[in-house]
């Protein structure tokens, strides 16, 4: 795939994620979005949760392996796919587009 559509692929995703992840006070009624600054810092937080749950959710299932068990491999798609969004809706939220968040990724990737 090309460097540009990946760019313009991620740039959709974002596009859709800031209708779907908005952060409003009927959404978060107790959250203090007075501001810009405050408004971030929520939704940084908020997003680092949303992480440390699905990372959990992997985590329980490669537990049950250590035991012997089966992990549930459709579970750790989906806490995988919602960590892929957290990260992609936080990148434009931090004030990213799609190319800027390619290249970085790529120049990241690359530097090991």
């Amino acid at each position: 795939m090309e460097v540009a559509m990946a760019a313009d692929n991620l740039q959709e995703l974002m596009n859709t994620f800031a209708t779907l992840f908005a952060v409003t006070k009927e959404k978060y009624p107790d959250a203090d979005l007075s501001t810009t600054q405050r408004t971030l810092a929520f939704t940084v937080d908020h997003s680092l949760k949303h992480l440390q749950k699905s990372l959990g959710k992997i985590a329980a299932e490669r537990e049950v392996a250590d035991h012997g068990g089966a992990p549930n491999e459709f579970e750790m798609r989906i806490a995988t796919a919602k960590m892929f969004n957290t990260v992609v809706n936080l990148a434009r939220v931090l004030g990213m587009d799609g190319e800027k968040l390619g290249d970085l990724a790529v120049s990241v990737a690359r530097a090991g």
